[in-house]
């Protein structure tokens, strides 16, 4: 689906991370993210559960709200639990839509969802994105959200990664001992009160030029308590395949040549959804097919 003066999306050949041929751990600090996800995911496997993370460009604060707090240096944005405003639910996970940015760039949130609203009683206790971008866009700024007060309620160890400004952009996401992204939302004040839980933002320069946003797996990989790589199924964005196997990416945000770009689609009805049919020779990790090196 295109849009005159724009280029179409393309669908990009790139190799996944894999449990079997991935790099060392990525370890910032004192605190081995592959060491604690490794420790944290070693319950006994349970049945199986999806994870969907996604970009919104849709300010998530509404009317009563607290706003975002400030990241700390560390890109913590550190918040206690609210009661009686949730979130305002990004129109992105309703359309099952990629948000377009101007090309001056914008804002782009991340959130995660559990199969579209489906109930996941199990604990996502490491979540490590990355962020790609193709096109002069580049990343400025950006935090990780990290739920603190109560301790009881925390969702991420004081170690992880929240910065994801470094190069490349990532996030590393770890909970050993505490909360985790739980789904169903936990209703703490920072989700939408139903099913889908703010986990960060990065802020975008455009750089005068078309780009396209992609998120993958990063180097310390996804798992979930109880949960099996094999079995768990992890989303980016809409229309790909589980954890993004190659060899047809679509992205997960774009940068528009113009302002008026994003305007123009959305007063000629198209609805930026995107969907995929499933290719001769995709990988498929669960389906026992080794990676490309």
């Amino acid at each position: 689906m295109g849009h005159p003066g724009m280029p179409a999306l393309r669908a990009t050949n790139k190799t996944p991370h894999c449990a079997s041929k991935r790099p060392l751990p990525y370890s910032r600090g004192s605190v081995s993210v592959g060491a604690l996800i490794g420790f944290a995911a070693a319950a006994g496997a349970a049945s199986a559960a999806d994870l969907r993370l996604f970009f919104s460009a849709s300010d998530p604060v509404g009317a009563g709200h607290a706003p975002l707090p400030s990241p700390a240096p560390n890109g913590a944005m550190n918040v206690a639990t609210t009661s009686g405003v949730p979130l305002l639910s990004p129109p992105e996970l309703a359309l099952q839509a990629i948000p377009y940015l101007p090309v001056d760039g914008g804002r782009l949130h991340l959130w995660g969802t559990g199969s579209l609203g489906t109930p996941d009683p199990f604990v996502w206790n490491g979540i490590g994105i990355r962020v790609a971008i193709e096109g002069p866009g580049q990343v400025t700024a950006g935090g990780g959200l990290n739920v603190t007060s109560p301790v009881s309620a925390r969702r991420w160890e004081t170690g992880s990664d929240f910065d994801p400004t470094g190069s490349p952009a990532r996030w590393n996401f770890i909970s050993v001992t505490r909360a985790g992204l739980q789904l169903p939302a936990r209703n703490d004040g920072w989700d939408n009160g139903l099913d889908a839980v703010y986990l960060g933002y990065i802020d975008l320069a455009g750089n005068g030029g078309y780009s396209q946003i992609f998120l993958s797996e990063d180097d310390a990989g996804i798992s979930r308590q109880g949960g099996s790589p094999t079995e768990d199924h992890v989303y980016f964005g809409w229309g790909n395949e589980p954890r993004d196997f190659p060899p047809y990416w679509l992205p997960d945000a774009v940068i528009v040549p113009e302002p008026a770009s994003a305007l123009l689609l959305a007063a000629s009805g198209l609805v930026l959804a995107r969907r995929r049919t499933r290719q001769p020779g995709a990988y498929k990790r669960r389906a026992g097919i080794a990676c490309t090196p």
